[in-house]
C-alpha cells in the first residue's frame, strides 16, 4: 500500500476540550479524527504522522497561537490544508492566517457545522489530488529511469536489437501520424455536427429507416446506404457508428469522389517512402488508421476498378498491403458505404465489380427523399432557423402558414441540404421576426422528345452526359467512357452540335 492509499487523518487543535469533542463528533464521518490541546502537542503529533489530510486549529492558545503553528506546521508539511477557527476575526488576523500562518480557509465561531464538513470534505479531496499527483510524479519517473537503463543495455546489444528498436520506433511513428489522423478526422466530425446537427424527423419513413439502423448498429455487419444527394447519408452513417460497440472510437469518413484517381489507393491502404515518385515518407491509409472503429466511403461508387479489388480483400479477409511494401497489414473495420448512385446498373455496365457489390449490400438502408417526408419538413425548418439564426445573429420565431405550405409542396431536388440553403437565404434577408421564403422557379419541363430531330436529341443527351461529368471528357469518370467514344470522336461531335467548349477547363487532351 502506498502512502498515498492510507485513509486521510483530521488534526484537530484547540485548548478547551469541549470544542475538540464538538469536532470529533462533528467530523466523525469524514475520517479518523485526532486531537491536540496546544501547538507544541499538534506539531509532535505532525512530525509522526505522515497520514493527515487537513489541521483545523483554533486562534487562541496559550503559549503558541493558532497563527503561529499554522506556520511551523507548513514548515514540517507544507501540502497539507490548513482551516483557522477563531471568534474574533478582523482584517489583520486574516492577513496574517493567510500571509503568515498559510491557511486556505478562516472560519468564525460560533460555526456552521454543514460549512465546516464541506471545508474539511474539499481540504481532504485537494490534499488526496495532491498525494496521488506527487505519488504520480514518483512512478513516472521511476518507470523514466527504469526506461533510460534499458535503452542504455540496449544500445550495446547486438545488431538483431538494434533492428528491434527500429521497428519500436516506426511504431511510435504510426501511433503518431494516427494520432495526427484522428485529431483531423475529430475536427471534421465536430464541424459536421455543428453544421448539419443530428437526424430530425418523425415521418414512418424516416422512422422506419432509423429502426433497422439500430437493429444493425450493434452487429458489426457492412451497411450500405442508398440515398439522393443531400438526404443525410453521412448522419445515418454516424447514428449506426454512435450505437455500435466501436462508439468510443473517431469515426473515419473517407469521399471517394473527392480523391484524385492516382492517390486513391496510398489513401486508402497507405503507401511506402519511395512506393512511386513523389512518395517521400511513409504514409498510414485510413483502414490501418481505423483499426478497431468504422470507416465510412462516401460515393463509393466512384472508386477506381483497381481500388475496388483491394476493398473487396479487406471486406474479406480484413488484410491489405501498403503501396510499395509487400508486407500483410490485417485491420478490423466496420465498413459503412454511401452512394447515390444505383450500384446495380454500375455492374451492368461493367464499372463496378459484381463481387463487391454483393459484398457491400450486406445489409441496404435506402433514405427517403424529402418530399416522400414532407410532415417532417415543418420540423426540420424550425430545427434549421434555430441553428442557423444562433450562428448568424438572428432571431426568427415566426413563418407564414402560406409559406410553410409552399415548403411542403416543393419537389426538393436538393433534399435536406437544399433545405439548409434556402432558410440561410430567406434569414438574410428577412426583416423582423417572422421569415420570408423565396423558393427557386420550377424548372421547365423538357420538350417531347417525339417532337425533336435526331440530331436535337443526341445533343441534349451528350449535354446532360456532360453535366454529370462535370464537364469532364476524359478519364475514368469521363463524359467520353460514359458514351463509349473516344475523347476526340467526343470533341467533334461536341463541335459538330455547337456544344460549347467554354466549360471544358481542366479536359483538355
Amino acid at each position: 500500500m502506498t502512502p498515498s492509499d492510507h485513509p486521510l487523518v483530521i488534526l484537530c487543535v484547540d485548548d478547551e476540550a469541549e470544542t475538540l469533542a464538538a469536532l470529533r463528533r462533528l467530523l466523525r464521518r469524514e475520517g479518523q479524527v485526532l486531537s491536540a490541546t496546544s501547538g507544541k502537542e499538534a506539531l509532535a503529533i505532525l512530525a509522526d504522522n505522515d497520514t493527515i489530510g487537513v489541521i483545523i486549529s483554533d486562534h487562541r492558545m496559550p503559549v503558541m497561537d493558532g497563527t503561529t503553528f499554522l506556520a511551523a506546521a507548513g514548515k514540517i508539511s507544507p501540502g497539507i490544508p490548513r482551516i483557522l477557527l477563531t471568534g474574533h476575526a478582523d482584517l489583520q488576523l486574516a492577513l496574517d492566517a493567510v500571509n503568515k500562518g498559510g491557511a486556505c480557509r478562516i472560519l468564525s465561531k460560533p460555526w456552521d457545522d454543514h460549512d465546516v464538513i464541506q471545508t474539511v470534505r474539499d481540504s481532504l479531496y485537494r490534499c488526496r489530488l495532491e498525494r496521488e499527483n506527487r505519488q504520480f510524479a514518483i512512478t513516472i519517473k521511476e518507470q523514466r529511469d527504469q526506461l533510460s537503463l534499458c535503452n542504455s543495455r540496449l544500445t550495446v546489444q547486438v545488431q538483431a536489437q538494434t533492428e528491434e528498436l527500429r521497428k519500436q520506433l516506426d511504431e511510435i511513428t504510426k501511433l503518431e501520424k494516427k494520432l495526427a489522423a484522428e485529431n483531423l478526422q475529430l475536427r471534421a466530425e465536430v464541424k459536421t455536427y455543428l453544421d448539419q446537427g443530428k437526424i430530425i424527423g418523425d415521418s414512418l419513413s424516416l422512422k422506419k429507416v432509423l429502426a433497422m439502423a439500430e437493429r444493425v448498429a450493434p452487429t458489426g455487419s457492412t451497411v450500405l446506404i442508398l440515398g439522393d444527394t443531400g438526404t443525410g447519408k453521412e448522419l445515418l452513417a454516424q447514428f449506426i457508428h454512435q450505437n455500435s460497440p466501436r462508439h468510443e472510437k473517431l469515426m473515419h469518413k473517407i469521399n471517394c469522389a473527392a480523391i484524385p484517381e492516382n492517390l486513391v489507393e496510398s489513401e486508402l491502404f497507405g503507401k511506402e517512402k519511395g512506393a512511386f515518385t513523389g512518395a517521400v515518407e511513409q504514409q498510414l491509409g485510413h483502414f490501418e488508421l481505423a483499426d478497431g472503429s468504422t470507416i465510412l466511403l462516401d460515393e463509393v461508387g466512384e472508386l477506381p476498378f483497381g481500388a475496388q479489388a483491394k476493398l473487396l480483400r479487406v471486406l474479406q479477409e480484413g488484410e491489405f498491403e501498403r503501396l510499395g511494401s509487400p508486407l500483410i497489414h490485417r485491420t478490423n473495420v466496420r465498413v459503412i458505404a454511401a452512394t447515390n448512385r444505383d450500384l446495380l446498373e454500375e455492374v451492368r455496365q461493367g464499372r463496378f465489380r459484381e463481387d463487391l457489390y454483393y459484398r457491400l449490400n450486406v445489409f441496404p438502408l435506402k433514405l427517403p427523399l424529402l418530399r416522400e417526408r414532407s410532415e417532417d419538413i415543418p420540423t426540420l425548418v424550425g430545427a434549421v432557423i434555430r441553428e442557423l439564426g444562433e450562428k448568424m445573429g438572428r432571431t426568427v420565431s415566426k413563418i407564414t402558414p402560406h409559406d410553410m405550405e409552399a415548403l411542403q409542396r416543393y419537389a426538393w431536388p436538393g433534399n435536406i441540404r437544399e433545405l439548409r440553403n434556402i432558410i440561410e437565404h430567406a434569414l438574410i434577408f428577412s426583416s423582423g421576426d417572422t421569415l420570408q421564403v423565396t423558393l427557386p422557379e420550377t424548372l421547365p419541363a423538357r420538350e417531347d422528345p417525339l417532337t425533336l430531330s435526331l440530331q436535337e436529341v443526341e445533343r441534349q443527351h451528350i449535354t446532360a452526359v456532360l453535366e454529370s461529368t462535370g464537364w469532364r471528357v476524359h478519364g475514368e469518370k469521363g463524359a467520353a467512357r460514359v458514351l463509349n467514344l473516344n475523347p476526340n470522336t467526343l470533341f467533334f461531335r461536341m463541335k459538330k452540335l455547337a456544344i460549347p467548349l467554354l466549360k471544358q477547363k481542366n479536359n483538355q487532351p
